[in-house]
């Protein structure tokens, strides 16, 4: 079972709705980016693990861009 899967069976027995699974898990990709920088660059690869769609994506790395 992956970290989605598990994020999931977790969140639905903990009663979170949609929205809130998708904040949790782009708190969690936002958390792992200030982690790993370099995982910027697989943007595909950041959708699949945090099951989030890119735009959540593209959200959260327009947060943590150097401009901002």
């Amino acid at each position: 079972m992956d970290r989605v899967d598990l994020d999931l069976a977790w969140t639905r027995q903990s009663g979170m709705d949609q929205e809130q699974r998708d904040e949790k898990a782009s708190a969690d990709l936002l958390q792992h980016l200030i982690r790993y920088p370099e995982d910027l660059l697989d943007i595909r690869r950041l959708q699949r693990s945090f099951g989030v769609p890119s735009q959540r994506v593209a959200q959260v790395l327009w947060k943590v861009s150097p401009r901002h």
